[in-house]
Parts: C-alpha cells; structure tokens; sequence
C-alpha cells in the first residue's frame, strides 16, 4: 500500500499542472481578447479620431465663411451713402420741397459730407436728387452761396440748374444768382471751377477762381470783375 506522503505528493503534481494549463489557457484568451478589441477600435472608430484631413477641410471652410462674412460686412460699413442735409439749424430736408429765405432772414442748407449753401433773401430753391458725390439742386430764383466740400475718397459732382442753365461744380466756393423773370444767371468763382452749359451757348464754358460771368440769351455773355457781378445781383 503507497504511503501517505506519496499519495499527497502525486496529488500536489496533477493540482499544479491543472493551474499551469488553467493560466495558459487565460492568457491566450487575453492576447485573443486584446487583439479583437484592437480591430474593432481601428474598423469602427469615430470619424474625429481617423479623418483628419476631412477635419481640417472643415475648420478651413469655417474660417473661409467666416472671412466672407467679414469682408461683406465690411463692404456694407464702408459702402458710399447718398448725402443728408438738413434746413436751418435742425430740420431735416426733403427732396423736392421748396425752400426759400423768409424776409429779412437767410437760410442756410448743410449737407453731410460738408457742404454748405445759404440762401438769400427772396431765394427760392429745391434740392431734387441726392447721391454718394453728391446733389442736384434746382434754383427758381434769387442769390445762392455755394461752398461744395471735395472728397477725398472719390470725386463730387453737384449740379444746378437756373431756368435754361446747368451749373456743374466739383468742389469749389462760388456765389451764383439766377432772375427768373430776365432768365439772367450771374455766376462768380472764389475756389476751382465751375462748368455753365444750356441756354443759347453753343459749347459749355468754364469759370474759373477769381472769374465772373453773366449770362442771358437775349444778350451776349460778358465776363466782369467780381466787385461788378456782386452789384449786378444786389440789384
């Protein structure tokens, strides 16, 4: 009969060869576990992890809406408004309306882009058009000073018209005065030039700084001395 101690010693043998088997068995079913996890993570990761390109695609085409917008908003700030003016100190003008100088008293127009012009006394006119360079104004009769702002940016372009005349100002100071009744414009130039065409002239003609004119189609134009035209329209 085996003694104790043998039996004891062959059971020890089948208990550690039963755990040995038992690990290799776990650990082969750890690699297997670990290596499925890797193909599942590479097949079926988020798009975020993988795409990288597809990712910087999109932040490019963000930033690019967002410089569009910008450069459209921009373009909105900085595009040319038509001018604003008002009559008097404080009441807003309306194209088409009349405005004349009550007696005793002038009036004065100011445009916002700076321009000036101040009726006289008896003066009648209206402003029929605006734009970003400028307005067009229609003097029915009377004595009108004219101080046109230039622009920095882009060129001004103003025009007047007096009964069969058309006055055309790109910035300059000048004092005009149309009698409708005689169908007269007298103009003289202090700053640039001015531009008279219509009526009975043949060609357009220019006034320039320190020149004056008058005009009628019933007589022949004369250029005078300034200190001559400003009689002329005191009359």
């Amino acid at each position: 009969m085996e003694p104790i101690e043998g039996k004891l010693e062959s059971l020890g043998k089948v208990l550690r060869e039963a755990l040995a088997a038992e690990r290799s068995e776990g650990d082969d079913l750890l690699q297997a576990r670990a290596s499925f996890l890797r193909d599942f993570s590479r097949h079926h990761a988020p798009s975020s992890t993988l795409d990288v390109p597809a990712r910087r695609r999109a932040r490019w085409l963000s930033l690019a809406l967002a410089a569009s917008l910008g450069a459209a908003l921009t373009g909105m700030w900085l595009w040319p408004r038509s001018v604003s003016f008002q009559v008097g100190e404080s009441r807003p003008g309306r194209l088409g309306a009349v405005i004349e100088s009550v007696t005793g008293h002038a009036t004065s127009l100011r445009f916002s882009e700076g321009s000036r012009l101040l009726l006289h006394e008896g003066a009648r006119m209206r402003v029929l058009s605006v734009g970003s360079d400028g307005a067009r104004v229609l003097v029915e009769n009377g004595i009108l000073d004219v101080s046109v702002a230039a622009l920095k940016t882009r060129k001004t372009r103003w025009e007047f018209e007096a009964g069969p005349y058309l006055v055309t100002v790109t910035g300059t100071k000048f004092r005009m005065a149309f009698y409708s009744q005689s169908r007269t414009l007298s103009l003289s130039t202090q700053e640039g030039q001015v531009v008279v065409s219509g009526a009975c002239q043949k060609t357009p003609k220019k006034i320039s700084a320190g020149e004056s004119v008058v005009l009628s189609c019933s007589t022949e134009e004369d250029l005078l001395p300034p200190s001559e035209v400003t009689q002329d329209k005191n009359v």
